[in-house]
């Protein structure tokens, strides 16, 4: 696999972006639960269509959002090939993070969400635990989910090629806070993270940040969750 030292701006950039992160906390109330503000609805591309948004379980209502989706690998993905390669080519097992990323290297226990598709034989759900950066316990955790139908495991059309889709998000202090100190969210900020880590397993002319214009975004606090998301994926070719 290639290796490369990634732009020392962008590095910059996401250590600013994780000192105010913390600076910059919200008092965000600790009542679990997902929002009851957004409006549900489906994104088309060809003869594919999937929910804006995952869910916490099978049931497609605003009272049970989740994450927006925020990214798309693309050209011939499909969910193990982006896990083992986002966790350097280890799959679901943890190992040595190396080079200049850290790496999605834990994701066995994870909570399972729910998405809903239809990719032109009828709409379905799948569920995903998703992978992360390091294990419950750390300040800052990111954690991305991906989706796409079982058994193949990605979906296909002519625009996007073999893909899944995906959320992404930041766990604050998920097993250590309490009360405000403890939130889930920052989609933006978790998205660049995954988009910067990206360019080191798939290339920086693969990653394409913001690309496609989804239409879910918001930028709000609730119940534990801190919703901000520009409405816009990254596309990132998988080869």
């Amino acid at each position: 696999m290639r290796r490369h030292r990634l732009d020392r701006r962008l590095l910059t950039a996401l250590a600013v972006a994780a000192a105010a992160a913390v600076a910059l906390t919200p008092a965000i109330k600790s009542a679990a639960g997902a929002s009851t503000n957004h409006q549900i609805f489906s994104f088309s591309v060809r003869e594919d269509r999937f929910d804006a948004f995952d869910f916490l379980t099978e049931s497609a209502n605003r009272n049970n959002v989740d994450w927006a989706v925020d990214v798309i690998f693309g050209h011939d993905a499909n969910i193990n090939k982006v896990k083992s390669a986002m966790n350097h080519g280890c799959g679901l097992s943890v190992c040595s993070h190396v080079g200049y990323t850290v790496g999605y290297g834990y994701g066995l226990f994870e909570s399972k969400m729910h998405a809903l598709f239809d990719n032109g034989n009828g709409w379905e759900w799948d569920r995903d635990g998703g992978m992360k950066t390091f294990p419950c316990g750390f300040p800052d955790v990111f954690h991305y989910r991906i989706y796409a139908p079982y058994p193949a495991d990605r979906f296909y059309n002519q625009n996007w090629g073999y893909y899944v889709v995906g959320t992404t998000h930041v766990d604050h202090k998920e097993c250590t806070g309490e009360g405000p100190d403890k939130w889930s969210g920052r989609s933006e900020y978790a998205e660049g993270f995954l988009d910067y880590e990206a360019q080191y397993f798939f290339g920086n002319n693969h990653v394409a940040y913001d690309q496609v214009n989804i239409g879910n975004g918001e930028n709000r606090q609730e119940a534990g969750h801190w919703w901000e998301n520009d409405g816009r994926a990254s596309y990132i070719s998988v080869y």
